[in-house]
């Protein structure tokens, strides 16, 4: 994770968790599987990416991602985990395969991709015959939506519900970054996701003096950007 990864990977971003603190804990717990809850933009992926930081920090970790379907219902993938004594596995945006099982048919594709999921994840946090390896799980689903043997005490470490800033947490971002009060009371009138006023932020730091923006387009023609024609800002770069 590179240090010039913006400033959304300040911690103030997520004020209500100590990082540093929650990682270690999860390392040396028992329990093998973290769920993250919540809205888009309100800082899951993120929280991830500062978790795994504080990981390089303490030590080396196998760390693995993966969203295939296919391959979390393999066998030969479970197998792997514990044969390479992999220490994290990051599943991003796992809706479909956290959903209780008897709401699918079992004999679809899909059905049975679900319950050859669950099963390998329960099998392998099972109380008997722990594996070492971390699973943190990202899910815009509520926790009610999840399937409920993922949630036995002993197997789940914890489920952390992110949320939006609160103005007065907002505040203490725009001020680290120099930026004007005045121009926040403009902005941010409301809780307001991380994502969103990392955006601004962002926006804000790239105008000059006189307000105009130092962004420059890469397009002569915005006609080509399907972007563009969703009526969603052009993308820009820095220079």
């Amino acid at each position: 994770i590179s240090e010039d990864s913006f400033v959304y990977l300040d911690k103030n971003y997520i004020p209500y968790i100590n990082i540093e603190l929650f990682t270690k804990t999860f390392l040396k717990s028992d329990e093998n599987i973290l769920f993250l809850l919540g809205q888009p933009g309100t800082g899951k992926t993120k929280f991830v990416s500062m978790m795994l930081k504080e990981m390089l920090y303490l030590s080396t970790y196998k760390i693995f991602t993966i969203k295939d379907e296919e391959v979390l219902a393999n066998t030969a993938f479970w197998k792997m985990l514990k044969d390479d004594d992999i220490d994290l596995v990051f599943l991003d945006d796992m809706d479909y395969l956290l959903s209780p099982r008897e709401e699918e048919d079992k004999n679809s594709k899909y059905g049975e991709l679900k319950s050859k999921f669950i099963s390998q994840i329960l099998s392998f946090s099972d109380g008997a015959f722990k594996n070492k390896t971390k699973f943190v799980v990202t899910t815009n689903k509520e926790l009610k939506d999840v399937d409920s043997a993922l949630l036995r005490p002993g197997r789940m470490f914890d489920c952390l519900e992110f949320r939006k800033l609160k103005i007065e947490e907002a505040k203490i971002i725009w001020e680290n970054n120099e930026l004007s009060i005045d121009l926040f009371e403009n902005y941010v009138t409301e809780d307001i996701n991380p994502a969103k006023l990392s955006s601004i932020i962002k926006e804000l730091k790239y105008k000059d003096n006189n307000g105009n923006s130092n962004y420059r387009s890469y397009l002569s023609d915005t006609s080509v950007s399907v972007i563009n024609t969703l009526n969603q800002d052009n993308k820009k770069i820095g220079f």
